[in-house]
């Protein structure tokens, strides 16, 4: 059975110039992969472990703020 959960995740993304959305769009999601990848390659734990596993479906860009 898939299940998809919607979470919101801030990112901050340190860059010496602005970038598009969809590169940033692309780094996000390619960021969360490799965490997860790295999480569960180094026994990452959560409470349905044994059940579930946990991957990227989406990575939406809500806003950009840059300062």
């Amino acid at each position: 059975m898939i299940t998809e959960v919607e979470l919101r995740i801030t990112l901050q993304l340190d860059a010496d110039a602005v970038q598009p959305a969809d590169k940033l769009k692309q780094s996000a999601k390619q960021a969360v992969d490799n965490a997860l990848q790295f999480a569960y390659e180094n026994g990452f734990e959560h409470c349905l472990a044994n059940d579930v596993s946990i991957g990227v479906v989406a990575v939406e860009v809500i806003d950009i703020n840059t300062d």
